[in-house]
């Protein structure tokens, strides 16, 4: 049976609108895909950028609480045993607003990575094309852990100090001397403050 060119070239036009048509529904289902993935690491960057400036402000505000504390070393170190004065140690041993004292026994929680898991659990993280800003986010929480690792540490020995200073001298004059005597105080401050500003300076490398 033979076929007419009209039927032809009518079969062949159906043909390439239809394949037309799929070369357009795949072309514009990339490009939202391209968009939605762009759009998923935005907002997955700026949730861990706000995340850090939180946990700068965090171990920042907490540096300059532990001031308190260091000022409590400072008085250790400049009075003997039988010149501390009672109201002295009362007034070092609160939280107010001067800030953290000596009886404060509970490590805080600084550091926070919310934002960042998520960003390793939804598959994002593939994404990311700046290979080197993802190794400073991971690097930057890495050190994070550490510093709020330290601080739980200092804070459970700092009560083991204080549990033994108790069953061996119920009257000690001078309170978590061992502890604050060693600078440990000092430390604290130091690691929390060189902890925001580590954030900041990596948060302005990032802008």
């Amino acid at each position: 049976m033979e076929v007419s060119m009209s039927k032809i070239g009518k079969f062949f036009r159906e043909v390439a609108v239809v394949v037309l048509g799929v070369a357009i529904t795949i072309s514009v289902g990339v490009w939202i895909n391209s968009r939605s993935v762009k759009r998923d690491v935005a907002l997955s960057l700026n949730a861990i950028k706000i995340e850090l400036e939180q946990n700068a402000n965090a171990f920042d505000n907490y540096a300059k609480g532990l001031k308190k504390s260091t000022r409590y070393y400072n008085y250790l170190r400049l009075h003997d045993e039988k010149s501390i004065n009672k109201d002295s140690i009362r007034y070092y041993a609160m939280n107010d607003q001067d800030g953290i004292g000596w009886g404060e026994a509970f490590s805080p929680i600084l550091f926070t990575k919310n934002a960042f898991e998520m960003l390793k659990t939804s598959g994002t993280m593939r994404y990311i094309t700046d290979r080197e800003l993802l190794e400073k986010i991971w690097r930057t929480y890495w050190g994070l852990e550490n510093e709020q690792n330290f601080l739980d540490e200092c804070y459970k020995w700092k009560k083991d100090l204080r549990i033994i200073e108790l069953t061996t001298n119920e009257d000690a004059p001078v309170p978590n001397r061992i502890f604050y005597s060693l600078g440990m105080s000092i430390a604290m401050e130091t690691r929390c403050k060189e902890a925001a500003e580590y954030i900041r300076e990596m948060l302005s490398e990032w802008e």
